[in-house]
C-alpha cells in the first residue's frame, strides 16, 4: 500500500482541467507504466482525498470512470483495486450493453455471433434522447454502418456525443446502478401491498419495469378497469396487451407509478367496492 500511496501522492494539478479528468488521465499513465502494479489495492476512498486533497465525491467520480474505462475493478465491503489484467484491456471499448439475464447469457453461449441487440436510452434516460444502439457480431455491424450511410441517415450529434461521453466516463453504468437499486425497491413494496390485497406475483422483484399480477378468484381485470376509470385510477388489463384465455384475470402494473400510496389505497378501494 505505501507505493499506491507514494505514487498517487505525486499527483500534480494544472489549471483549466477539470480534476476529475486530471486524476483519471494520471492513474492511467501510472497504470500503464506499473506505477501502480496490477491487482494492488488502492486506499480507501477519504484516504485518496486527503492524498490530492480533492473532495470525497471528485475521487468517487475519478474511480467510477477508471472503472468504466476497465483499469479499476470494485469488490464489495473490500474496496478498488488495479485491474490484474489491465495491459490487455481497451481503455477506449465502451461497456457491455448486452442482456445479463440468465437467459440471455445461455443464448449468446450457444448461438455465439448469431445474437443481435437491438435498444435505445428513451427507458433509462429521457425519451427525448432518439438515440439507439445495436449489439452485433463485427461482420454485421460494418455491413448496417455502409447501409445506413449509403441511405443518409441522419440522427442529433449532439445527443449521441453525449450519451458516448456518458457511456466512455463511466457517468451512465453509475446512473444504472443507482436506478437498479431503486426498481428493485420499489418493485419490493409494489409486490408486498399487492400480495397484501390478495392477488399473486409471479415475477420477482427487480426483474422489469412491470410487474403481472393474477387477480383474485372471481374478478374480471377489464371490469375492474372501468370501474378504477371512476374513481382516477388507470389501470392495464391483460387482454389489452394478450389474446391468451387467461389474459382477462391479469393486470400489469408499472413499478415506478405503483410505488405510490394513493395508487395503493385506491387499488384496495376499488377491490372492496
Amino acid at each position: 500500500m505505501q507505493i499506491q500511496r507514494a505514487v498517487i501522492a505525486t499527483i500534480e494539478f494544472q489549471p483549466g482541467v477539470p480534476l476529475v479528468q486530471q486524476i483519471v488521465d494520471q492513474l492511467s499513465v501510472a497504470i500503464s507504466q506499473g506505477g501502480l502494479p496490477h491487482g494492488a489495492k488502492l486506499p480507501p476512498t477519504r484516504e485518496l482525498s486527503d492524498l490530492m486533497s480533492v473532495g470525497k465525491s471528485t475521487v468517487v467520480d475519478a474511480l467510477d470512470r477508471l472503472r468504466a474505462k476497465g483499469l479499476v475493478v470494485s469488490r464489495q465491503g473490500s474496496g478498488h483495486y488495479v485491474h490484474r489484467s489491465s495491459t490487455t484491456i481497451k481503455t477506449d471499448a465502451g461497456p457491455d450493453l448486452q442482456p445479463q439475464d440468465t437467459l440471455s447469457v445461455v443464448r449468446r453461449a450457444v448461438l455465439l455471433d448469431n445474437v443481435s441487440y437491438v435498444s435505445g436510452f428513451s427507458k433509462t434516460l429521457t425519451a427525448n434522447s432518439r438515440v439507439s444502439y445495436a449489439v452485433l457480431s463485427p461482420q454485421l455491424a460494418a455491413r448496417l454502418v455502409a447501409l445506413k450511410m449509403a441511405c443518409g441517415g441522419m440522427t442529433s450529434e449532439l445527443a449521441e456525443q453525449i450519451i458516448c461521453t456518458m457511456l466512455s466516463d463511466g457517468s451512465y453504468a453509475k446512473h444504472t446502478r443507482r436506478t437498479v437499486d431503486r426498481l428493485y425497491e420499489s418493485s419490493s413494496r409494489v409486490t408486498s401491498w399487492l400480495e397484501e390485497a390478495g392477488c399473486s406475483v409471479s415475477s420477482l422483484p427487480g426483474e422489469g419495469l412491470f410487474i403481472w399480477t393474477r387477480l383474485p378468484e372471481g374478478l374480471h381485470a377489464e371490469t375492474l378497469a372501468r370501474k378504477g376509470l371512476e374513481i382516477d385510477l388507470v389501470l392495464a388489463p391483460g387482454t389489452l396487451l394478450s389474446k391468451a384465455p387467461s389474459a382477462s384475470h391479469f393486470l400489469r402494473f408499472n413499478v415506478a407509478h405503483s410505488d405510490n400510496s394513493q395508487v395503493r389505497e385506491r387499488f384496495f378501494r376499488l377491490l372492496d367496492s
